[in-house]
């Protein structure tokens, strides 16, 4: 498999990865804008936790821009989870651990799951088999977890599951309310209607109705700047959906939180 070096801007990784089009894509620009996000809102000593972490791009950006602090980083694809491991290890990352099983809103030994390199998904109306990954809600793992090691705070929790966002925060509920964290979601407009067959507005509104404050991160800029984003209403949401179009993307990283960013 493929190898290249890939730079944070404070340290640098070896990543192996398929070849195909995420790898061949993936340079140092790539999640820097992610990096500085962690920096600026999340303290050190702090767990951040990985849901979709794929070959461990994103598990690496925060393994490096945060000081002492331990990423949890989820993948229920097989193939994928086996290099996600590989890079773990070459990199000598010991604050990463990485956890084969998609996450979502129940717990259940085998979901199924769609392998797809770094496109997989949760197909949830297919039938699962014993070759497809176990799916955890965050609150449960969270407690199992707690229960055999040590857990730093947790105050970051990135998702990027191809459509599954809404299902992942419904398992999160005691988290949120007992800490509060930061959540980023990757909001795929292609995935939300292609691969779950969910009503754009009302995964908006799903989200407006969890979270007081939604930002979007502002695309083409290092520092990622962050800018509020009403979702409150159907019109804001509409707005959102028209703008999102306009600009040619069919996917924002939004940011969520109960407290007001600066």
């Amino acid at each position: 498999m493929p190898t290249k070096i890939w730079n944070t801007p404070s340290k640098a990784f070896t990543v192996t990865g398929f070849d195909d089009g995420y790898f061949q894509g993936l340079c140092d620009e790539w999640e820097r804008p992610y990096y500085f996000l962690l920096r600026k809102y999340v303290p050190a000593g702090s767990t951040i936790i990985d849901i979709g972490a794929n070959i461990g791009v994103t598990a690496f950006a925060a393994s490096s821009a945060v000081d002492d602090v331990d990423v949890i980083a989820f993948e229920p694809a097989g193939s994928v989870f086996e290099i996600l491991k590989t890079n773990i290890e070459q990199n000598r990352a010991s604050n990463i651990v990485p956890i084969r099983s998609a996450v979502g809103n129940k717990s259940v030994s085998h979901i199924a799951f769609h392998e797809n390199s770094a496109w997989g998904s949760i197909n949830p109306a297919g039938l699962s088999t014993a070759e497809d990954p176990p799916c955890v809600t965050l609150d449960e793992f969270i407690i199992r977890w707690s229960a055999q090691h040590p857990v730093k705070p947790i105050k970051f929790v990135k998702i990027d599951v191809e459509g599954f966002e809404w299902e992942v925060i419904e398992g999160m509920e005691n988290l949120i309310n007992a800490l509060d964290p930061i959540v980023q979601v990757e909001f795929n407009i292609w995935c939300l209607i292609g691969m779950q067959d969910r009503s754009v507005h009302k995964a908006l509104e799903d989200i407006s109705s969890k979270f007081r404050y939604v930002y979007r991160a502002i695309a083409g800029n290092s520092e990622m700047p962050i800018e509020a984003v009403d979702l409150s209403t159907r019109e804001g949401r509409t707005h959102y959906i028209y703008a999102a179009i306009s600009r040619g993307l069919d996917y924002d990283d939004l940011i969520l939180s109960n407290k007001k960013l600066d």
